[in-house]
């Protein structure tokens, strides 16, 4: 028999990476993860073969799998920077997939909001900015607070609050000044410069061009945009509901993500609505775990599923809640007993990093050392007992979900 493979083009650290490939395994199908360093995903070692390659030229990754024996059955990344890559490959060896220029254009932050804009779909207001004295002007066009950031990349690297001009100046210029981001990648030469909108955060996510739920998300301390905490489902009315779904369904079918997996997060008020970034792969932060917790349904295995052609089936068998909470900057030095998290009322997953305890360096996901995931008979729940099993892990309440 011919043998199946998933091909995974890099991969997430924190996320649902490390899953996909294990997934994969369940499908039958012999999981390939291609890196420029292999070394960066210690998880994969028996789990997939690894090879190397510049993930970044869908060429490249084309001749590696060209010299592969079996049959390539998909190809697939879990890794925002490389959906791009891996779409492309997908259509050279003509498999199914996003259509690569739909993906190039989300992955291009102020390219999303034009064509968002122009959609009449609701964005901050926004400007581009090249260098540190236009993105100063841009603050001042504006007006503050304002949010800085690169115009790729995800996980909150380089996002950061900014209240004046000098200070958006600052910070822009920092970001400039870099050659490459954390993972060695080229830095586009421009920032957004953006407009701080009100509200709760909250991310839709889709799942075949299908509304899998809405998830709620906490951040962490200004001026920092960590994600230290989500809550699925989030805690709407059926009105607030068809609301923030209709406008995240919208935002997909301009940007030509129709019928596909997408993960939107917006800011919501009692009145008004804004897109602040559209995803064109499946949620991070281990969201897709409690979207499986709190409803049964399984976005991994459907995402790969749908890839191989068959058809999409996400109805959910249950309605209960799940929460995550992010152990953020735990003192060094923690050595959290981790049977005892697990015996914590509702949780079903924790996880700890003692290397990167008491770090605090980066200001993004890269801060996060664990996490621990609760059920519970509602989404309030869930987050009540993730905080208190949080205070367990680290020896101390983290407010993640106050």
């Amino acid at each position: 028999m011919t043998r199946l493979v998933a091909a995974f083009v890099e991969s997430n650290t924190t996320g649902h990476g490390e899953e996909l490939l294990h997934v994969a395994r369940q499908l039958d199908l012999e999981p390939v993860l291609l890196a420029r360093d292999p070394g960066r995903y210690p998880f994969a070692a028996g789990i997939a073969r690894t090879l190397s390659a510049d993930t970044a030229d869908p060429g490249a990754v084309l001749a590696v799998l060209r010299d592969l024996p079996g049959r390539i059955a998909l190809v697939t990344s879990a890794s925002d920077r490389f959906v791009e890559t891996a779409a492309r490959v997908a259509a050279a060896l003509h498999l199914r997939g996003p259509d690569p220029e739909a993906v190039a254009g989300c992955n291009d932050k102020a390219r999303q909001r034009e064509v968002l804009a122009a959609a009449g779909v609701a964005v901050p207001q926004w400007m581009v900015a090249g260098d540190a004295a236009s993105a100063a002007a841009c603050a001042e066009h504006i007006g503050g607070p304002l949010v800085v950031k690169p115009v790729t990349g995800s996980g909150s690297v380089g996002v950061r609050l900014c209240t004046t001009a000098d200070e958006v100046a600052a910070h822009a210029g920092r970001l400039l000044a870099g050659a490459v981001d954390e993972r060695g990648e080229a830095m586009p030469g421009a920032v957004l410069v953006e407009q701080v909108v009100p509200g709760r955060e909250l991310s839709v996510e889709i799942l075949g061009g299908e509304v899998a739920g809405v998830t709620e998300t906490r951040l962490g301390a200004p001026p920092y945009f960590i994600e230290v905490g989500h809550e699925h489902p989030a805690r709407l009315t059926t009105s607030e509901t068809e609301r923030v779904t209709g406008l995240a369904l919208a935002a997909v079918r301009a940007l030509g993500l129709a019928d596909q997996n997408a993960h939107v997060e917006l800011r919501v008020t009692a009145d008004a609505a804004w897109i602040i970034e559209v995803n064109p792969r499946l949620p991070g932060g281990r969201i897709t775990t409690l979207v499986r917790v709190a409803t049964d349904v399984d976005m991994l295995a459907a995402h790969l599923r749908t890839l191989l052609g068959e058809p999409l089936v996400s109805t959910p068998g249950r309605r209960s809640g799940a929460a995550i909470g992010f152990a953020v900057n735990p003192p060094e030095g923690t050595r959290p007993d981790l049977d005892e998290v697990r015996a914590c009322p509702g949780v079903v997953d924790v996880a700890y990093d003692r290397f990167r305890a008491g770090t605090g360096a980066y200001g993004d996901f890269r801060d996060r050392a664990g996490w621990v995931i609760a059920e519970g008979a509602d989404a309030g729940e869930a987050a009540e007992r993730v905080e208190s099993a949080l205070e367990v892990l680290t020896g101390a309440a983290r407010g993640c979900l106050a």
